[in-house]
């Protein structure tokens, strides 16, 4: 259900807001609304450089906490008072040691490569000693797809003036030495000619690589020593990592505190105004306990106005609030209209057992989110759609046992005679075949259809009554409601002649039928502005209701019979190809089982997916459509920021 809410006033002199503020943070039971509006007399221009300062010391904060933890992840627990603690000194050193890191890193980085580049120019058979004598010839070395070795050396075999060896070879490329006369404008002339036309792959070596590659090194030495000092100061800081947590914790409450300020609380240099929900049945409570602690505020509550913009709190048992989540992907209701969730606990776990109809699959389900829901690392919302899997589960038991499904209607016929107990416990529970009785399966489908779209219209009418809109509840909502039970029982009798009723009943009926039309109708005639809409509306309502809701919604419920019969229909195909598998001698029992379970298993999952999908679609389209209003916002009452600690301002 949705929850009753009050609005709730708080004034006092200026001095007393953080206390109050801060009092109402800890409670974590009112969320704040827009006051400015309400106040008659507008204040002066709100400050907001709190704000901002505050804000801009949180992502100071953040930023060096997320530096000290590296990859790792910051916590409290374990952390040792440390002296000399001075945030200011460490915010402000915080961006020159984060910025040195990134450079000293990425010149370690540029380093390596450069003597990674030279050592395994080094390893080549070359002697660079006597290359880098050499005062007439340039030399360059490059490689080569293996593929171009052939047609490069024979383009260099023509060439008087230049010389071409091979020094390293493998499957991939072949790395080359070239030498080239170096009055030739270092052999420019040559290198142009095969440049565009081969893809070669330049090593850029210096004329002494391996002198070059020794200032390297100790390049290399001196910039690891410089991160040392780095890491050193990084230690230094991360001792004050639990008092950095706490003051991350204490400014971002004290955001929070003057965004609201900004935002929603009118303030000026003597006094504040404040307001916000609080639940109906806690709020004389709240205002009580916050009397007690601040005599000198003024307090005020009322009940919410009429279009007035209330926050939604969802109050459910532990059965429907897993189900919340499903309102949620449909949408906010708003507030004062009816809640979906607990309504859709019932139907979504019955049509999903529906569509599934088998008891071991139902077991599987149940067992499995029950371990999960058990499991102290699962998510806390994640445990929300596991209940709603579990009370899936448990109805597909039901529904399996009643419908003969046991891995498929035949599996347990299949058993060993040993073992035919079973069957014969399984068949007293028994109520109907799918196979055999499909039309009857059919009919069970409708009649949920036919139920579940009469409750929709009918909390329409409570929705409605509860706007004070009897018109529309009189004449639109019970009205449809005449026709929707009116018009199956007049079709059985005249189109389809199931059965011929009692006179006073059929004059019943075609009262019903004939009062709920014309009251469409006329309502909309009447209610509705301009003759052209007057007619549209005339002729769309009663034509949504004979089509919509009599037919094309109830109709929908038919998939529940297609996929309750596909399940077991597979599941039966399944058993077939595991007993041939069997057949085929005592060897090959281990590999049937394997069948068993990995066909099993995928049949479970591919219907359990469909068995969610359009159970949820069936809620949605042909359920929540009925009544629900959405374009509410949920209630988020006024908390603590609490990331790292127990914090209180």
């Amino acid at each position: 259900m949705i929850a009753p809410l009050r609005k709730i006033y708080l004034a006092g002199t200026a001095g007393r807001f953080n206390s109050i503020f801060a009092f109402l943070q800890k409670k974590g039971v009112m969320e704040l609304a827009e006051t400015p509006s309400e106040i008659t007399v507008p204040g002066a221009d709100k400050d907001s450089g709190s704000f901002y300062e505050s804000a801009r010391r949180v992502e100071d904060l953040k930023g060096l906490i997320q530096f000290i933890a590296g990859s790792g992840k910051a916590a409290l627990k374990g952390q040792k008072k440390t002296a000399g603690f001075n945030a200011e000194k460490i915010l402000a050193r915080f961006p020159d040691v984060r910025a040195a890191f990134a450079e000293n890193r990425g010149k370690i980085k540029d380093l390596s490569g450069k003597i990674s580049r030279l050592e395994n120019a080094l390893a080549l058979p070359v002697d660079f000693t006597a290359l880098s004598g050499l005062s007439k010839t340039t030399w360059r070395l490059f490689s080569c797809p293996a593929k171009k070795a052939a047609k490069l050396e024979k383009f260099f075999a023509g060439f008087t003036d230049a010389a071409l060896e091979c020094v390293y070879s493998d499957p991939a490329k072949k790395t080359y030495l070239l030498l080239l006369p170096a009055d030739k404008a270092d052999g420019a002339e040559n290198l142009q000619r095969f440049r565009d036309g081969f893809p070669i792959e330049f090593m850029d070596l210096p004329m002494d690589p391996q002198s070059e590659l020794q200032k390297l090194r100790d390049e290399l030495v001196i910039a690891k020593d410089e991160e040392e000092m780095l890491y050193d100061e990084k230690k230094s800081m991360a001792a004050y990592t639990g008092r950095l947590l706490l003051l991350y914790d204490y400014y971002e409450n004290l955001k929070i505190r003057e965004a609201s300020k900004v935002e929603k609380v009118f303030a000026t240099e003597k006094m504040f105004v404040l307001s916000g929900w609080v639940r109906e049945k806690i709020a004389d409570a709240v205002l009580a306990d916050a009397a007690l602690n601040f005599p000198d505020i003024h307090y005020e509550s009322r009940k919410p106005l009429k279009g007035e913009d209330v926050p939604v709190s969802l109050e459910n048992n532990d059965i429907a609030r897993p189900y919340e989540f499903l309102t949620s992907m449909y949408g906010v209701p708003s507030y004062g209209s009816v809640d979906p969730s607990p309504n859709a606990a019932v139907f979504f776990a019955f049509f999903f057992g529906l569509c599934l109809t088998d008891a071991m699959y139902g077991l599987v389900i149940a067992a499995v989110s029950a371990w999960a829901l058990a499991w102290n690392k699962t998510p806390r919302e994640l445990k929300k759609i596991l209940k709603v899997f579990l009370g899936g589960g448990l109805f597909t038991v039901a529904a399996g046992a009643v419908t003969g499904g046991w891995f498929g209607p035949d599996f347990l016929s299949r058993l060993p005679a040993e073992l035919g107990f079973l069957k014969i416990a399984a068949d007293k529970l028994v109520l109907f075949d799918p196979v055999k009785d499909a039309l009857l399966f059919v009919g069970i489908a409708i009649a949920c259809g036919f139920i579940q779209v009469m409750w929709g219209m009918v909390l329409k009418c409570v929705d409605d009554f509860g706007q004070g809109r009897l018109g529309a509840m009189v004449f639109e909502d019970i009205a449809a409601i005449m026709i929707q039970i009116s018009m199956p029982a007049l079709l059985a009798v005249y189109a389809l002649k199931v059965f011929t009723p009692e006179p006073l009943l059929l004059t019943t009926l075609e009262i019903m039928f004939t009062a709920g039309a014309a009251s469409i109708v006329l309502y909309n005639l009447i209610t509705q502005e301009g003759p052209i809409f007057k007619l549209l509306w005339s002729y769309y309502g009663l034509y949504s209701v004979l089509t919509g809701n009599a037919f094309s919604d109830i109709l929908s419920y038919i998939r529940l019979f297609a996929l309750g019969l596909t399940t077991g229909l597979v599941a039966m195909a399944i058993n077939e190809i595991v007993w041939i598998v069997v057949s085929w001698g005592t060897w090959a029992i281990p590999l049937a089982a394997v069948f068993f379970v990995i066909l099993h298993a995928g049949n479970l999952v591919i219907n359990m997916l469909g068995a969610t999908v359009h159970t949820m679609r069936l809620q949605f389209y042909e359920f929540f459509t009925k009544f629900i209003r959405t374009g509410g916002h949920y209630f988020k009452p006024l908390k603590n920021f609490v990331k790292y600690s127990s914090l209180e301002i």
